[in-house]
């Protein structure tokens, strides 16, 4: 399967929508009506008493599929749709929650439009889409209809997640010497909150943006395994610590993930172990520890308090949780990312 250079491939359903939002005659882009009545029901549901239910849905494309999925990076909900970066390929894949394609985008290039490497996305408070694209050393920042309409420097590494705030910047996290920074990216210039020397290690920091009532902050996974909830400038606001035991396993981890992560073609193999930061409803995330160390850690940042969720009884679902290379939460439904196939797991109260 091949794309042209900065064009848009899409599924049947996918063309037909984007003939009509050409035309004029049909929607402009994906609707975004906010939380569903499911996700809000979960949103109010205590912390401790979400649980994961049992896969429910799989897809997992081969070589006949309209869509082959070879070495899944990363997966993000985007208004009501799916967005799946692959580190080997130039095309980002939009899906419909029931994962069949919506439209495929980019290729490779250096223009507008185009990707090197696009390994992460991320949704903006303007319902914007942004893409990491590594290669290129840059963010793209797409608008509904998936067009380039800004560009961001990405000083960052490969396995780095990033925050987007409200006025079109970008935090990350870098790693210094096992000292974490974080890194502030917007369309004109970069920036730290501390010093970067040139020699700046490949950063294990995960950082995503927090929606509290006093506004928007940062939740940022720190490099010693405890979690950091910031104010929008990279001031420390509160620290959620963890046990000693899951801060060693978290650790190890990232000497793991600092030897393991590979680039470019024939690495997709190594892509297994990655931290990750995950939205769920009401404003409390998911920390993902994969490659089978610790599935899911939920925080609320609002009030430093944490838990484990209860995870599937059958030992098939609990594989499929261990080996996460990436996770999204659409309409109350967790959507795991491996390196070769999406499965779909029920939010449910126990």
């Amino acid at each position: 399967m091949t794309t042209e250079p900065g064009k848009i491939r899409c599924g049947p359903v996918g063309v037909v929508l984007l003939a009509l939002s050409l035309a004029g005659c049909g929607p402009s882009a994906p609707e975004d009506d906010g939380p569903t009545a499911r996700a809000a029901v979960l949103g109010g549901v205590p912390l401790a008493d979400l649980r994961i239910g049992a896969v429910e849905r799989s897809w997992v494309p081969g070589l006949e599929d309209e869509v082959y999925l070879h070495a899944g990076f990363d997966i993000e909900a985007w208004r009501v749709r799916l967005v799946v970066t692959e580190f080997t390929s130039p095309t980002v894949k939009i899906l419909y929650p029931d994962l069949t394609l919506d439209r495929e985008i980019g290729g490779r290039g250096e223009g507008p439009g185009e990707f090197a490497s696009p390994h992460g996305a991320t949704a903006m408070p303007d319902g914007r889409l942004a893409i990491i694209d590594s290669g290129n050393a840059r963010i793209t920042v797409l608008d509904s209809l998936a067009r380039t309409v800004a560009t961001a420097p990405w000083v960052g590494s490969a396995v780095a997640s990033i925050g987007a705030l409200p006025d079109t910047r970008f935090a990350f996290g870098v790693t210094l010497k096992d000292a974490g920074d974080l890194v502030f990216s917007t369309p004109d210039s970069a920036w730290a909150t501390g010093p970067v020397p040139d020699d700046w290690d490949i950063s294990p920091d995960a950082v995503i943006r927090v929606d509290l009532e006093s506004g928007p902050a940062l939740l940022r996974l720190r490099s010693d395994g405890d979690v950091e909830l910031l104010d929008a400038d990279g001031v420390p606001i509160r620290e959620i610590a963890f046990p000693e035991p899951w801060k060693a396993a978290a650790r190890e981890h990232r000497v793991a993930l600092r030897g393991s992560v590979g680039i470019g073609p024939g690495a997709a193999d190594e892509i297994l172990v990655k931290s990750e930061l995950v939205r769920f409803p009401g404003e409390r995330f998911g920390i993902w520890m994969s490659g089978g160390l610790e599935p899911l850690i939920l925080v609320d940042p609002a009030t430093g308090t944490w838990s484990r969720p209860e995870l599937p009884d059958d030992p098939f679902s609990r594989d499929l949780l261990e080996g996460v290379t990436a996770a999204t939460v659409l309409d109350g439904r967790l959507y795991v990312l491996g390196p070769d196939r999406i499965d779909v797991f029920p939010l449910e109260t126990r």
